[in-house]
């Protein structure tokens, strides 16, 4: 009767012990998921990204970005409009970091972006920085800043 009891003992443990596995995977699993946009593993698996950028190094050069708002100084409380362009047309998106808020903008065929931000509702100065993706690395593309009264 011990035996049984022993082996029973010993079954259970390994039934939680892979239990415990499978749980740990998934929260890795949904960590490297939440985490793709921002790394984009899916295009360097897919052989979409140039080898020089595989390799750490720069794809073919292009002209510099460029942010402009549509006023400055702007009011507090008011929608400001910024327009951009210069931006690398093969990548979607331009990841924003509007005075330590992060967000996300598209970025149009011809390498442009706009969108409005109505947040900016103290007076004060506020950098707004566009960032795309160079490589494997996220590098800041575009700055500008803006004096809200």
């Amino acid at each position: 009767m011990r035996a049984v009891s022993t082996v029973a003992s010993g079954l259970r443990h390994s039934a939680v012990a892979v239990a415990e596995a499978l749980i740990v995977a998934a929260i890795i699993a949904g960590l490297l998921l939440a985490l793709s946009p921002v790394y984009q593993p899916a295009d360097f698996l897919a052989g979409t990204e140039s080898a020089q950028a595989a390799k750490g190094g720069r794809a073919a050069s292009r002209a510099a970005a460029g942010l402009t708002s549509s006023c400055n100084p702007c009011t507090a409380g008011s929608v400001v409009q910024f327009t951009g362009s210069g931006f690398d047309p093969s990548e979607a998106k331009a990841i924003l970091n509007l005075a330590g808020a992060w967000t996300a903008t598209a970025v149009y065929g011809d390498g442009s972006v706009a969108f409005d931000w109505p947040y900016f509702q103290m007076p004060g100065a506020y950098t707004v920085t566009a960032y795309q993706h160079q490589g494997q690395r996220l590098v800041a593309v575009a700055s500008v800043t803006v004096t809200v009264q």
